[in-house]
């Protein structure tokens, strides 16, 4: 369908940006903000490709899975979320500053973008998890990434990008 108006001063989405700099900047160093894991845990809504996928046992090599120690502190990923009236989404320790943004990009081309191409995966019952479930998480988890990415977007000046 057609791409929503631009928000105005007044709208649910909140106030335009002031035009001497970006409207926020975002402080959440995490993937996922520590606020909708925990929400996300209490209310059973981790998909199994954002848990962590250690090592198996013994000293062969395993490629696949996510180096040990990590937790889904370092797995999950900021999930897709619209403003709506009675909720805002622009509130800096919920939002991921650019370098994070990076990181995350990063982490799904990865950890999360082959992975139903690399064999059997135990977190998906010992096969292959299905392309389509791939492609919604990545199309989910990068909508919020640009999400994140314009809310701190200076309307003064165009933003970085790469020559």
């Amino acid at each position: 369908g057609p791409s929503p108006p631009p928000s105005r001063p007044g709208s649910p989405a909140g106030p335009a940006p002031s035009l001497d700099g970006p409207s926020l900047v975002g402080t959440c160093l995490q993937m996922c903000p520590d606020e909708e894991l925990r929400r996300r845990t209490d209310e059973n809504e981790i998909l199994r490709l954002e848990m962590p996928l250690p090592p198996s046992e013994g000293d062969g090599r395993d490629d696949n899975a996510h180096p040990r120690g990590w937790t889904l502190a370092d797995t999950a990923v900021k999930r897709f979320k619209r403003s709506s009236a009675g909720e805002v989404l622009n509130v800096p320790a919920w939002v991921r500053p650019e370098h994070v943004l990076e990181r995350t990009c990063g982490y799904l081309e990865e950890w999360v973008m082959e992975r139903d191409r690399q064999g059997p995966d135990p977190r998906f019952g010992g096969v292959a998890p299905d392309p389509l479930d791939v492609y919604q998480f990545v199309w989910d988890r990068t909508r919020m990434i640009r999400k994140d990415f314009i809310m701190q977007v200076s309307r003064a000046r165009p933003p970085r990008l790469p020559r």
